[in-house]
């Protein structure tokens, strides 16, 4: 099957679940015989043009620049080159991701018209106005991340509930080697774009919460992002420079063995999380989550089973969590192994990219009823 791959943002140059993920699937339906060509957005100043990643075929366009310059002329264009890529290419089925911009010159028509499309809801739905409505409409099959985004769009669309299937996230089983939980101090680990609503700033009150209770704990903080220079004047103001390391961000290849020289892994969002991947990938190294009751975590997080579940926002909870944690012999092994056991079983990448072989068949058939129809 010939898949036209839509993203805003692709591997190496933006790196976030959603990019990895794209890339993990991308990679696999390639090893599985397809034909796929992405496009995606020019970022960092790069020339529109063609690119190759790990042996994909990219394309990226200034679709942002684009539609800042408010041009109509310029967007003309650009949808002109949009279809002359599919024309060219020619695909069997088109899969967009969210209704980020430039999703705007993917919409059903010209060269477009005709052609089976999946749309992956990688956030939870928070409007129905604006392009993720027409992008909807126009979708065969829309697929959910999790059952919350699922969910979600059933508030926000209801006349869409059948045509919307869940397939879970999930990555693929890692190379990387298991290893002990690392010897000295608790070392919890916070990765992510560093922004308010990943509530870093609620580990680090717990931090300084857990060394009042004479807990001596680490906090390895590592992503980067707009609010990093309050989460630095919140060590400060704790005096926990000496616990608390910002690391930068961790490229993917290493992230499973960052996560492995923890001892459990913080996921404190504030607000909705659509699914939660680094809950997922501590689960692959045997390594237990604390995460907050919000959005699609408790999907993968299971509290008592897994890792531990508090409210969001509060770092009273969250410090009794990971005083709970490292003080309940054999605790942080057991959760670390049934994490493990459940990622095997309920999160393989394989049956994934299987389910969205399905979802581009589903598609298709849909696609072929509504012409024989008209």
């Amino acid at each position: 099957m010939r898949v036209l791959y839509q993203s805003d943002g692709y591997l190496p140059d933006v790196v976030g679940g959603l990019e990895i993920f794209s890339a993990s699937l991308v990679n696999r339906l390639r090893a599985r015989g397809h034909e796929v060509l992405v496009v995606t957005s020019c970022v960092g100043g790069q020339s529109p043009g063609h690119y190759s990643y790990e042996g994909t075929d990219i394309v990226k366009l200034n679709f942002g620049g684009t539609l800042q310059s408010k041009r109509l002329d310029g967007v003309a264009a650009l949808q002109r080159e949009v279809d002359a890529l599919v024309g060219e290419f020619r695909p069997d089925v088109l899969h967009l991701n969210d209704g980020r911009p430039s999703g705007f010159f993917f919409v059903r028509r010209g060269a477009l018209a005709h052609v089976p499309r999946v749309l992956s809801l990688h956030t939870p739905i928070r409007s129905t106005r604006g392009l993720l409505n027409r992008l909807m409409d126009d979708a065969d099959v829309a697929v959910a991340v999790s059952q919350h985004v699922a969910e979600c769009a059933a508030r926000a669309f209801p006349r869409h509930q059948e045509k919307t299937v869940v397939i879970p996230n999930a990555v693929p089983s890692p190379a990387e080697p298991l290893a002990p939980r690392p010897a000295g101090p608790p070392i919890f680990l916070s990765v992510g774009r560093i922004t308010e609503d990943k509530g870093a700033d609620i580990a680090i009150e717990a931090a300084a919460l857990l060394r009042e209770e004479g807990l001596d704990a680490r906090l390895v903080i590592a992503g980067d992002g707009p609010h990093r220079p309050y989460l630095e004047r919140c060590v400060a103001k704790h005096g926990l420079g000496d616990r608390t390391e910002f690391r930068g961000w961790v490229a993917p290849a290493d992230m499973f063995r960052t996560i492995k020289q923890a001892t459990a892994i913080l996921a404190t969002a504030r607000t909705e999380e659509a699914f939660g991947l680094v809950a997922l990938e501590a689960a692959w190294m045997a390594r237990p989550v604390i995460a907050t009751e919000v959005g699609g975590l408790p999907e993968v997080v299971e509290h008592g089973r897994t890792g531990l579940l508090v409210p969001p926002g509060d770092p009273e909870a969250l410090a009794r969590a990971m005083a709970e944690l490292v003080r309940t012999e054999g605790l942080v092994e057991r959760l670390g192994r049934n994490g493990r056991a459940r990622a095997e079983t309920s999160f393989d990448f394989e049956r994934l990219v299987t389910a969205y072989e399905d979802a581009y068949e589903a598609a298709c058939r849909a696609r072929a009823n509504m012409r024989t129809a008209a």
